[in-house]
């Protein structure tokens, strides 16, 4: 059989055809496992959140503001959340 550009083709044999599929079935497969874990971690439960309470009430020389107070709270969360992160991965 010619080909339009007038190279004569071969046809393809069963054991090509099945070396193929085997090579194709492969490269699925090594996709899905590098996939897998990643799609795993992004659609996971989000973690406990941690609960910190700060009282502010007994600091000198002056009341410690809402906001400044706030975030103290945020980044101690945070510092914990990733604490324990990174030991459930063991880093």
């Amino acid at each position: 059989m010619k080909s339009a550009a007038g190279i004569q083709e071969r046809p393809i044999s069963g054991s090509e055809t099945a070396l193929r599929l085997l090579l194709l079935g492969l490269a699925l497969a090594l996709i899905l496992s590098a996939v897998g874990p990643l799609l795993s971690r992004a659609f996971a439960a989000a973690p406990d959140v941690v609960s910190v309470k700060l009282d502010a009430s007994q600091i000198q020389p002056r009341p410690l503001e809402q906001l400044t107070g706030q975030a103290i709270v945020k980044t101690y969360s945070n510092a914990w959340k990733n604490m324990e992160t990174a030991l459930a991965e063991n880093r």
